[in-house]
């Protein structure tokens, strides 16, 4: 906030210059408009598997979602059925949902800019989460709805992801994280700038570079608290196994890293439906 108002200032000033208003603009504090994302936790595939597993199965496709095609959760909560494409395997992003804290009021927006309004290919290995979701979960107006057959509020996703979260061990890591671990390990694979603007919806590279502050080569794994160490990837190890599916190479081929696979196939207690051909 306080960059942005610094930006704000720094262009009235520039404004009153080439008025004539004032000969210098006195805003002039080298990086003082800049933005330095906080570093967030990035969680590893097998991770973001047992938040899937330790989530109630209503919220599963919403963990997904967001780590693997990359949506915020007003884009999850905005999808319509007609949104989703499980023949051609993809999602359709044209609205985001949002929640006024104040007043409790719920309503579709567009997408935060122009970019976020994109069609995004569905790994293989989610598919079929998002089929069974389709067929158990989802409402005839709304992909995700509640209990009581309303569009799902966001405070309900909030809710079950602590709970998952508690039960998973990972302190601190947020829902909007998932987003972030699909992205960064993306880019230390190898994705590009280019492919992670078009995935991600945002406008700009300075966006989409400022959400994986630092080297390709570093991530930060989510760190676990009283259980046993969980599997961490070590800086500077490229491994594309894990992350190929988040790129756009996974429109045509399954490249789910083995350990996920095997994590996300029987979580459920039963074999996960296979896509249609």
């Amino acid at each position: 906030m306080i960059q942005q108002s610094y930006r704000f200032l720094r262009a009235v000033m520039n404004t009153a210059v080439r008025d004539g208003a004032i000969n210098r603009n006195p805003c002039n504090i080298p990086g003082a408009g800049t933005d330095r994302a906080k570093e967030r936790p990035v969680a590893t595939p097998a991770q973001v598997a047992s938040l899937i597993e330790a989530i109630t199965p209503r919220y599963r496709a919403a963990v997904l979602l967001a780590a693997w095609c990359g949506l915020r959760r007003g884009e999850v909560l905005g999808l319509l059925p007609q949104d989703v494409d499980l023949d051609a395997g993809t999602i359709t992003v044209r609205r985001n949902r949002i929640e006024l804290l104040e007043t409790r009021q719920a309503f579709d927006a567009d997408p935060k800019t122009d970019a976020g309004r994109r069609t995004v290919s569905i790994p293989p290995h989610v598919l079929p989460f998002l089929i069974e979701h389709m067929t158990t979960w989802a409402g005839t107006d709304r992909v995700f709805i509640g209990r009581a057959g309303r569009p799902m509020r966001g405070d309900a996703i909030r809710q079950a992801f602590t709970r998952a979260r508690h039960t998973a061990d990972m302190p601190g890591f947020r829902f909007h994280d998932l987003r972030h671990t699909g992205q960064t390990l993306a880019a230390s694979t190898g994705a590009t700038t280019k492919d992670l603007m078009l995935r991600l919806g945002h406008a700009s590279p300075a966006a989409a570079n400022r959400r994986w502050p630092g080297r390709r080569d570093r991530i930060p794994p989510v760190r676990p608290g009283r259980t046993r160490q969980r599997r961490t990837i070590a800086q500077g190890h490229r491994h594309q196994e894990l992350t190929a599916c988040c790129t756009p190479a996974a429109r045509t081929a399954d490249h789910t890293p083995r350990d996920l696979r095997k994590s996300l196939t029987l979580k459920s207690g039963r074999s996960a439906v296979r896509p249609r051909p």
